[in-house]
């Protein structure tokens, strides 16, 4: 089930995002697809929820963010939210 939701996802979040080739594959899908396996092990292992690739990035991705810095941003504004909410 995995698998196949990140398949859809990175099609979606590519199309989106302008980033499929022009015949509307995702280039170096491979990598993508490697990175979500990792992540799933690596959480399992670690006892933790799953990670994965969410189609809620297309909405980013349309409004630029594409380097990952925007997660960052994000990452900081939560944690923020947290300590304030104590």
């Amino acid at each position: 089930m995995g698998f196949l939701d990140t398949i859809g996802t990175l099609i979606g979040v590519g199309a989106a995002g302008n980033l499929l080739d022009k015949d509307g594959h995702f280039p170096e899908m491979e990598k993508a697809m490697m990175a979500d396996a990792v992540a799933t092990v690596a959480s399992a292992l670690l006892g933790t929820t799953t990670t994965g690739a969410y189609i809620e990035s297309a909405v980013g991705i349309q409004e630029g963010a594409r380097s990952g810095f925007s997660a960052v941003v994000v990452a900081i504004a939560f944690a923020l939210c947290l300590s304030w909410s104590r």
